[in-house]
């Protein structure tokens, strides 16, 4: 599974001055990898295999320096993740945290401009124990309250 893991897609997204990396399962040395193509200032990291202790490092956050940290977790899963040493990595980092295990779905919406929003949405038909992550980059929010870097409902 690990072999697997280490082909994991990681994709950096840029959408003009906004920038999230969705790290996959990748493991720490794919990270490492990768660490002189990223930028130095992330708005949002989508935390590496649903935040096992073999992703998202320490010199990944210092690289990065997320504003925001996403974690996509099933509730009481059997394998005990989020790891509390990546929970703990991710707290001296300084990121705001969200995992969907704890807030349900992560909606983010951002503007060309580097104005994001990042919230966590309940989808009252699935109830409390919404497990899926939603994904929406938007080209252009009908919101009109956009706020600058580090702005999470």
């Amino acid at each position: 599974m690990e072999a697997f893991n280490a082909q994991s897609v990681i994709l950096l997204v840029r959408y003009g001055e906004f920038e999230a990396l969705l790290t996959g399962d990748a493991p720490v040395d794919v990270e490492e990898a990768i660490l002189d193509d990223l930028p130095s200032e992330l708005e949002v990291l989508k935390v590496g295999h649903h935040g096992s202790n073999t992703s998202t490092s320490a010199l990944l956050l210092a690289r990065a320096s997320p504003e925001v940290a996403i974690v996509s977790v099933g509730a009481r899963n059997r394998y005990g993740h989020p790891h509390a040493e990546v929970m703990g990595r991710l707290d001296q980092s300084g990121a705001r945290v969200l995992r969907t295990d704890l807030n349900g779905d992560i909606v983010i919406r951002a503007r060309s401009s580097g104005l994001y929003e990042v919230r966590p949405e309940w989808w009252p038909q699935r109830g409390a124990a919404s497990l899926t992550s939603v994904w929406r980059w938007l080209c252009s929010c009908r919101r009109s309250h956009l706020h600058p870097r580090g702005h999470v409902e």
